[in-house]
């Protein structure tokens, strides 16, 4: 049986090495973060289209849009340095907020008073892929709803160096190539990740309150009347992670094994052609022959699957991610459990970002079996404590059929990033990864240091709404972005991508040589024989 606690003593002695440990600072690191757009006095949702100074959301590297023309995503270059990561997000949010009218950035996961049918769909542009982007849209409309789409998050992306997947594939016995060894390693810190990633969702779930609107008819029994406008857990930490949001039942019947890249690659293609009866009765055209949905399969595309990791490789013009995967193996890994932070202007701090790496590189360096049916139901039911009950005293999850409190488990997690932590900050000039850890296990000792729970004291302090209290901090944001100047340099170049994208739009749109139609089966051609 696998001990998921227990290091690889032998690959964390060679990471430990000096040459080895300060190869640790050529982490690449990239975030995604996620905000609505809403009215700077009373939080509506923006009906607005994405402001065009803001540039083409279809091609812009830094600037687009996500399920909503209003849910804006500012996306980092990938970069090797925290500070740098800081300082890039905090530019685009700069530049993002300057460029609003009477407009403000939503600062939590969980929309606010919205009503689903003022929540409009991303457009971008009259080419096909623009019209494909709009159209996987419809689809999650129909399928899920659009309330669900809204709810936002951050996406950390992450990656080793390949020199030290070199240095630790030379010094051990392993029989495969080094790309092998490095797919193989990614997916072992993927079934690890699964085994644990809970323990992030505890430390920075920011979403114990939701509002009205994002209910369905029947409450959860988890959740208890706030006020007049809004629901909470008691000791809830992330409803956004709850069956609310990114963890529904729609997709319960969909298994993607984590094994190795190959069985992945070839279970997520397979759900993606598999026919659904109860996505087929939607119908795949309307009445005037506009499309409903990219097809009636049990995903549309790859990305549909809510994952709250995935093994990525950059793709290239219409490539499928699967494809990609396939043809050049994982490029780097996306988390994408993790909340806004409402307390940091930017939706998380580097403190957050350092220790996530250690919690990454424990999940590659852990033992790690195969992800058994009855782990992933156990560990399916765990989340679900976390996120509902997470701060709840003496509160158990499941470990190999037996209780273990909550406490014992993240002790014994802890006190191997720790060690982590030290031969990672052995290569730097100032440690960044132990005091990072440190910090954190400060939470573990007080539940009330949690975002959650400080959302909820400082509701109760104000004696304020979730709307209010989040409407506050938009302000506050935007405030302080727009009297502080972005150094010249910096404004010059975001000025130049937005009238770039715009060029790269028609370019696109002029290019296109064959409708709508063609170009769709052809994409979905991409891989069979």
């Amino acid at each position: 049986m696998t001990n998921e606690f227990t290091l690889d003593e032998a690959a964390l002695a060679i990471l430990a090495k000096p040459e080895h440990s300060k190869l640790f600072t050529e982490i690449t690191r990239g975030i995604e973060r996620e905000a609505l757009r809403v009215s700077h006095n009373e939080a509506k949702l923006s009906q607005l289209d994405h402001p065009k100074a803001l540039g083409s959301a279809l091609t812009h590297p830094f600037i687009t849009t996500d399920f909503s023309e209003a849910l804006i995503e500012l996306v980092t270059p990938p970069v090797q340095s925290l500070e740098e990561l800081e300082s890039s997000l905090k530019d685009l949010h700069q530049f993002v907020s300057q460029h609003l009218d009477q407009e403000v950035l939503w600062p939590a996961s969980m929309p606010g008073l919205i009503e689903e049918n003022g929540i409009r769909l991303a457009h971008y542009g009259q080419s096909n892929i623009a019209k494909m982007k709009h159209i996987y849209r419809c689809g999650l409309c129909h399928r899920y709803g659009r309330m669900m789409q809204v709810i936002a998050g951050i996406h950390y992306n992450f990656s080793l160096p390949k020199a030290l997947f070199a240095a630790w594939h030379q010094g051990s016995s392993s029989q495969l190539s080094l790309s092998e060894f490095i797919n193989a390693a990614y997916f072992k810190l993927m079934r690890n990740y699964f085994r644990h990633y809970w323990l992030l969702i505890y430390l920075f779930g920011a979403s114990p309150v939701c509002s009205n609107s994002s209910l369905p008819p029947t409450v959860p029994d988890y959740l208890e009347p706030y006020d007049e406008q809004s629901y909470y857990a008691p000791y809830g930490t992330s409803l956004r992670m709850s069956d609310l949001g990114y963890n529904n039942s729609s997709q319960a019947s969909i298994f993607i094994s984590r094994d190795n890249l190959a069985d992945y690659v070839k279970d997520l293609l397979r759900v993606t052609h598999q026919p659904y009866p109860d996505y087929a009765s939607i119908g795949l055209k309307d009445d005037k022959g506009e499309y409903r949905q990219l097809n009636t399969n049990l995903l549309q595309i790859e990305n549909e699957y809510y994952s709250p990791i995935r093994p990525k490789q950059v793709t290239r013009s219409g490539e499928r991610p699967a494809l990609a995967l396939q043809e050049r193996g994982v490029e780097y890994i996306e988390v994408r459990a993790l909340d806004v932070n409402p307390f940091c202007p930017v939706g998380i701090d580097m403190g957050q970002a350092a220790f996530i790496d250690v919690f990454l590189v424990f999940c590659l360096l852990a033992d790690s079996a195969s992800l058994s049916q009855y782990e992933c139901q156990e560990k399916a039911q765990n989340l679900h404590k976390i996120v509902t009950e997470g701060r709840r005293p003496g509160l158990t999850l499941g470990h190999n059929g037996e209780a273990i409190s909550m406490t014992t488990w993240a002790d014994r997690v802890f006190a191997q990033l720790e060690r982590i932590a030290k031969v990672m900050d052995a290569g730097v000039k100032q440690a960044v990864f132990l005091p990072a850890v440190k910090m954190q296990y400060h939470k573990i000792l007080d539940s009330s240091l949690t975002p959650s729970a400080q959302i909820l004291a400082m509701m109760g302090q104000k004696q304020c709404s979730f709307q209010d209290l989040m409407l506050e901090q938009a302000q506050g944001y935007a405030h302080d972005y727009k009297t502080h100047a972005i150094e010249a340099i910096t404004q010059d170049k975001l000025e130049r991508l937005v009238e770039q994208s715009w060029l790269d739009q028609k370019q696109i749109e002029s290019t296109d040589n064959v409708d709508f139609d063609t170009f769709l089966a052809n994409y979905f051609k991409q891989g069979t024989v």
